[in-house]
């Protein structure tokens, strides 16, 4: 089924008991572009994330990857269709090297290798020979190319966020979701997170981005969507969102946002 849409989320709703946490969200996503996805604590904006990667059931709706229904699929089955993400808090392997994380997330994504280790065939030993070519490449392509050796326990927290983000692209997704990457960053590693994402996007993948420092989002995300307690309130340019009024109003409030954007060129008055 051919689609100009890389990514449509049709109604996704996910209830906890009583609690509905995201609740009939709809979108779009085509391939090179940015999707900044915003909202304030609690609107939905992880368990959404969590949705699409089936660490969390449907309740209601659908998900579909170049037209087809991923819905119901576990989460290896999603990653290895091509839907990758970070969480808050980096996960990656700390006791073994950059190069070494790298490799771990080549190899999961290598059917034929996962049965040759089980089956104790030699043909494994190829699958990780190429496998080692390909993330030489991609380390000698990344920002961490002189730290492929570095145990990635030992690496600053900036770096630590950058190896997740790789580890992510080495499981060659079409889709990336990067869930508050910018968190616990300075200003300096902030912008060279920005850069990469600005990548990725050229590189023709789509990029779902849910951060909270604002100003970031406006300045990287070709549209935003915005979320207040699990629904979709806007949807979006940068410069149509910063006019909306319903995110004025439910997102930061008419006083916060003309505080913001005076003081840190956030929303627009």
């Amino acid at each position: 089924m051919q689609t100009e849409w890389l990514l449509e989320v049709e109604g996704v709703t996910v209830a906890f008991g009583g609690i509905v946490a995201v609740d009939d969200v709809s979108f779009r996503v085509r391939a090179g572009e940015v999707l900044g996805v915003i909202g304030p604590n609690g609107a939905g904006k992880t368990t959404l994330f969590n949705a699409l990667t089936a660490l969390v059931p449907l309740s209601h709706g659908d998900v579909k990857l170049s037209g087809a229904s991923v819905s119901g699929w576990t989460t290896h089955r999603i990653a290895r269709a091509g839907i990758a993400r970070t969480l808050q808090t980096p996960e990656i392997f700390p006791q073994i090297t950059v190069r070494e994380n790298m490799l771990a997330a080549i190899l999961s994504r290598q059917t034929p290798w996962l049965i040759a280790v089980g089956l104790g065939l030699p043909s494994a030993r190829r699958c990780e020979a190429r496998a080692g070519e390909e993330a030489d490449r991609l380390l000698r392509d990344s920002l961490l190319r002189d730290e492929g050796g570095r145990l990635a326990g030992d690496l600053p927290f900036g770096h630590q966020r950058l190896l997740e983000i790789y580890r992510a692209l080495a499981l060659d997704p079409r889709v990336l979701l990067l869930d508050e990457p910018l968190s616990g960053l300075t200003r300096e590693e902030a912008g060279v997170v920005l850069g990469l994402i600005r990548q990725i996007r050229g590189a023709g993948r789509a990029v779902l981005l849910v951060e909270h420092d604002l100003p970031s989002v406006l300045a990287v995300a070709d549209r935003i969507v915005v979320l207040a307690e699990g629904r979709l309130i806007a949807e979006g340019t940068p410069a149509e969102v910063q006019r909306d009024e319903n995110v004025r109003r439910v997102y930061l409030g008419r006083e916060a946002g003309q505080e913001r954007a005076a003081g840190q060129g956030g929303m627009a008055q």
